[in-house]
C-alpha cells in the first residue's frame, strides 16, 4: 500500500492523525504529513479509515502492483 498526500487539499482538521497516529502527523502549519513511507501491514486498515474520513480527499491510497 502506498499513500499519497495532497497538502494543497488539506484543511488541517487532523482527522487522519487522530485515526492513524502511527502513520500520519501534522506539520508545524497543521498540514498532514506521513511519518513513514512504507505503510506497515498492521496499519493498512487504519490508513484506509483515515483516507475515508478526510473531508477533502487529501489522502489517497495506491495499491502496489506486483
Amino acid at each position: 500500500m502506498k499513500v499519497n498526500v495532497n497538502k494543497d487539499a488539506c484543511l488541517c482538521c487532523g482527522n487522519c492523525a487522530a485515526v492513524c497516529e502511527n502513520v500520519f502527523t501534522l506539520d508545524n502549519d497543521g498540514f498532514v504529513e506521513l511519518k513513514v513511507q512504507d505503510i506497515p501491514k498492521e496499519e493498512e486498515e487504519n490508513v484506509t479509515a483515515a483516507c475515508d474520513q478526510c473531508p477533502t480527499s487529501a489522502i489517497s491510497i495506491e495499491e502496489e502492483q506486483n
